[in-house]
């Protein structure tokens, strides 16, 4: 199964508007000599809970909270994506379910 920014379940839909109650995680590899120049840039996001730089496939680890998943597409596609040194960029929505990601935030 494949998850996008466009896949979330049809009742966390209300009046055309997408609702998320769970935390979204997003995953980010960047340049090495861009790391702490992002982590600067992230924090200064509203919506980020928390960010953890990390080590292996990924560098940096972005929780963000919010109940509109459409702030969560615009902070990423606006802010987060378009950041000097970052090479991509994986969204998980709901995570819950995803043991590793939870245990960073214990």
């Amino acid at each position: 199964m494949t998850y996008s920014l466009q896949s979330f379940s049809a009742d966390a839909v209300k009046e055309n508007q997408s609702v998320i109650e769970t935390p979204t995680f997003v995953l980010l590899s960047c340049e090495k000599n861009q790391i702490k120049s992002i982590l600067e840039k992230i924090r200064d996001i509203p919506i980020m809970s928390d960010v953890k730089q990390v080590e292996g496939m990924y560098d940096v680890v972005i929780r963000l909270d919010s109940t509109s998943m459409d702030e969560i597409k615009k902070v990423i596609v606006e802010k987060i994506r378009i950041m000097d040194g970052v090479r991509t960029c994986i969204t998980l929505e709901g995570a819950r379910s995803f043991d590793t990601i939870k245990r960073l935030w214990k």
